[in-house]
């Protein structure tokens, strides 16, 4: 049986080869990823300064995890996300939704993050029927700094999917037409079995309602807060003793 774990690393390895071999062969606590030096990189939180961000994590200096994520979105926010957003602003709208229907800080978080693993690479390969599994290589790195309530309702968010589209007559036709075209890669819709195993997940309520957000997430003219603006709720999400 291939597990999910194994088909990231199956997957990294036709993409990603330096991050395939990076989780195969360095232990958590070794890591430090794509390091940069925390100066004055986001003085300006409304300007993202690629070509500095680039730079900056070049650098094998020491930072910790919540700079590197708004590093992240520096160097790749820009990067279409594929339905006339950028990755940026996806995560921003998605985000943005949950704060309005009063999430909680941790869910906030969750939704901020949940496509962190597109900003690891920067290559859209879904075109090249190949399934990323982007939501376990964000968990991958983000489960190292965060609590299980933000890190494991945008692990879930696929298979959120794949259970609303089992679940929810209705569901499967508000879905655009890459949320189809992957949703063929992703295993297609979950069956009575699998729809029950994932509601026994801890958090499958959360991702659920993240997937509703997610969906709605992907308009080219809603204004949002800027990435500071949550930086106290993904701060708030740092396990204890993590940077």
């Amino acid at each position: 049986m291939i597990t999910a774990s194994l088909r990231v690393f199956i997957n990294l390895i036709n993409f990603a080869p330096e991050w395939a071999l990076h989780l195969l062969f360095v232990k958590p606590y070794q890591c430090k990823v794509i390091t940069l030096p925390y100066y004055d990189l986001f003085s300006d939180p409304d300007k993202f300064n690629a070509k500095k961000a680039k730079n900056a994590m070049s650098n094998n200096k020491t930072l910790d995890a919540v700079a590197e994520i708004f590093a992240r979105f520096a160097h790749y926010g820009n990067l279409e996300y594929g339905e006339s957003v950028t990755q940026r602003q996806h995560a921003l709208q998605t985000a943005c939704l949950a704060e309005h229907e009063g999430a909680d800080t941790l869910l906030i978080a969750a939704t901020l993050l949940h496509d962190f693993g597109h900003l690891l690479h920067d290559e859209d390969i879904a075109d090249r029927g190949i399934d990323a599994v982007h939501e376990e290589l964000g968990a991958l790195y983000l489960e190292r700094y965060f609590v299980p309530a933000v890190v494991e309702p945008g692990r879930l968010h696929v298979q959120a999917k794949r259970y609303l589209c089992a679940v929810d007559p209705t569901y499967f036709s508000t879905l655009s037409p890459a949320s189809v075209q992957s949703l063929g890669l992703q295993g297609g819709p979950f069956d009575p079995a699998e729809a029950a195993a994932f509601e026994a997940l801890p958090h499958w309520q959360a991702a659920v309602d993240l997937r509703r957000w997610d969906d709605l997430g992907k308009d080219p003219h809603m204004t949002t807060p800027t990435l500071e603006h949550y930086r106290s709720h993904i701060t708030t999400g740092l396990k204890a003793g993590a940077s």
